[in-house]
């Protein structure tokens, strides 16, 4: 019996055993629960999270890094927020969840649920980030002076604060304060900025401004700028001009020395420049030269005086290298011709640059030619021509001894013109229009004149009569007179002289000479002049004293002979022999000659005197009208 209780007690330990063994087994296939751990995250003052951000999971109780991840593992949610999920869920037990580098440069963070312990009992779990970021500012104070030859401050001074290329602030100067005057620009966001001075400039000064030179650093302690305005008067920049003067020729007869040129200068507007007027005296080389200051510009040269009477002029200028071109290596100063070389070439374009090394030299040579003096003969037709109408002209030349050194015939139609050149000055000419076509006729009169020098222009005029109207010329009358100024009396009868419209008149030799009148002046037209209408000349005289008249009773009057005889045509009388008769002088006795000294004598020569001048007398008086002086 003892024996059957046993074996039944160890069977029936052996089957606890065995159920004790099975369900240990089973134990251990049959793991614990697990749960899942979502990180949710929130931002705000930013626009996104930094890259740098980092979240890690960590196993507190045996310091297991669980998972490690950053902003890109992120899930945007409907609500505006991310979460992310860790890949492996979590056995209950506590949890560390961390988050690292999610500072922003230039804000403020703050983080709410970071670096918080999670704890898992029998669900899943979510941890919650919240990050916070607020923009550092801080202040820039702006502080303005001025130095140099002005401290006042120039209208409409501003300044603007840029962050980049935003303006962050635009300030006037009118609302700075204090001693020194400053303004302070708050709440910028820390970082650099640039300051922008504007209309800082004023008219006159040269600026210099101090304290501007590359970025302002803000910080949240703020910053301080000071800028100064250094102002300069301004000088203007001078320089010098210096003119060298060449006069050449190759006539031996014409002398340079002594001789003075001159010469201004010209403004970009053609003013002239005041006190730019100076004056070259060159010597018997036909050299001179002369300087003056000019500020920095452009001006032209003018020779205001280079013509010689007598002689053609062409003129050059040549502008050398300054010797600022010249210190920086120019390869010459030969200089450039101006385009503008010639005879009508007297002013030059230049510019004025202001340095240490810099002039403006400039050479102006003046080339003279003598004269070679042309004679020129133009035709004009006054009222009408056909264009091909040929007038013939004779022209004869004599040279300075009067003989005659040049002749020829020329013909000429309305507007031509004939030249003869290379002539003297000196030479005399006479020009006449000896072949005239039908129904024209002359205007000029044959003209003649002295040689100068240059141009000799002649001008002969001719008119057309048209054949089918008569009396086509217009003829103008020009009446003269001789009156006695005092009584109005006409001393003469009027003369009329009529001539042709638009020629020459000269009436100068119409003054007459009157007996006992002296002339006194002229009225009416002119002399001389030109026929361009009816003219009156009148000479009026004056009286050296007033006549009385005789009557014609008390004058004794002689009988006049018909006939004046004269010894070679002797009267003869009838009946007598008109043969000379000889005289014997020899046989003719003579009477005594009275002496010197004889009263008797005397007195019979001075009768016989008296009336021989009483019959002279008398028969001056006879055939006018008596006068007597008073």
């Amino acid at each position: 019996m003892k024996g059957k209780k046993a074996k039944i007690l160890s069977l029936a330990l052996t089957i606890v055993l065995l159920f004790t063994f099975v369900g240990t087994a089973l134990a251990c296939f049959d793991p614990p629960p697990t749960y899942s751990l979502t990180i949710v995250k929130s931002f705000s003052g930013i626009s996104e999270l930094p890259e740098s951000m980092c979240v890690t999971v960590t196993n507190l109780e045996n310091s297991k890094l669980i998972e490690s991840f950053n902003r890109n593992a992120f899930t945007l949610n409907t609500d505006g927020t991310l979460s992310y999920t860790l890949s492996s869920k979590l056995a209950p037990g506590n949890y560390k969840v961390k988050e690292t580098n999610a500072e922003v440069d230039g804000y403020n963070l703050t983080a709410t649920g970071n670096d918080q312990t999670i704890t898992i009992y029998d669900r899943d779990v979510s941890a919650y980030i919240t990050n916070t970021y607020q923009i550092k500012t801080g202040s820039l104070t702006i502080i303005k002076t001025f130095s140099g030859d002005t401290v006042a401050p120039p209208d409409g001074l501003r300044f603007k604060v840029l962050q980049g290329t935003t303006v962050m602030a635009d300030i006037s100067y009118a609302i700075f304060e204090g001693t020194p005057p400053s303004y302070t620009v708050d709440n910028l966001a820390v970082g650099e900025y640039q300051i922008i001075e504007e209309n800082a400039d004023i008219d006159g000064y040269d600026l210099t401004v101090n304290g501007l030179d590359g970025l302002v650093e803000v910080t949240s302690e703020g910053a301080t700028v000071t800028i100064d305005n250094e102002y300069k008067q301004k000088k203007t920049p001078e320089s010098t001009l210096y003119v060298e003067k060449y006069a050449v020729t190759d006539d031996s007869e014409l002398d340079f020395n002594g001789r003075t040129f001159s010469f201004e200068v010209l403004d970009d507007e053609d003013n002239k420049v005041n006190g730019a007027e100076f004056f070259i005296t060159v010597n018997d080389s036909g050299y001179g030269s002369s300087s003056l200051t000019l500020p920095a510009g452009k001006y032209t040269l003018v020779e205001t005086g280079r013509e010689i009477d007598g002689y053609d002029v062409e003129t050059m200028f040549k502008e050398f290298a300054p010797c600022a071109a010249l210190a920086a290596g120019a390869e010459n100063n030969d200089g450039d011709p101006n385009e503008n070389t010639g005879k009508d070439a007297d002013r030059y374009e230049f510019t004025i640059e202001a340095g240490d090394y810099a002039y403006t030299r400039i050479m102006v040579t003046n080339s003279y030619t003598k004269q070679t003096p042309t004679l020129n003969v133009t035709k004009e037709v006054t009222n009408y021509d056909s264009g091909n109408t040929e007038f013939t002209f004779l022209c004869v030349i004599y040279d300075g001894e009067g003989e005659e050194w040049y002749r020829d015939e020329f013909t000429l139609t309305d507007g031509q013109k004939w030249t003869i050149g290379e002539l003297t000055p000196g030479f005399t000419y006479y020009i006449e229009e000896i072949n005239i076509p039908q129904n024209y006729y002359a205007v000029s009169e044959p003209v003649s004149g002295t040689i100068e020098a240059g141009d000799n222009e002649v001008t002969y005029y001719n008119a057309y009569e048209s054949p089918d109207i008569p009396n086509t010329p217009v003829y103008y009358s020009l009446v003269v007179n001789w009156i006695d100024e005092d009584t109005g009396t006409i001393l003469a009868s009027s003369e009329t002289i009529s001539y042709l419209a638009g020629v020459s008149y000269d009436v100068s030799s119409k003054q007459k000479t009157f007996d006992s009148f002296s002339f006194s002046r002229t009225d009416g037209a002119d002399l001389t002049g030109v026929m361009n209408g009816n003219k009156t000349v009148t000479f009026y005289y004056k009286a050296a004293g007033e006549i009385e008249e005789i009557e014609e009773e008390d004058v004794p009057l002689i009988e006049q002979p018909e006939e004046v005889q004269t010894p070679e045509e002797p009267q003869v009388i009838p009946g007598e022999d008109p043969t000379a008769i000889d005289i014997a002088t020899d046989e003719i006795p003579l009477a005594d000659v009275p002496q010197t000294g004889d009263d008797n004598n005397i007195t019979l020569l001075a009768l016989l005197l008296g009336t021989g001048l009483a019959g002279i007398a008398a028969l001056t008086i006879l055939p006018q009208k008596s006068r007597k002086r008073k």
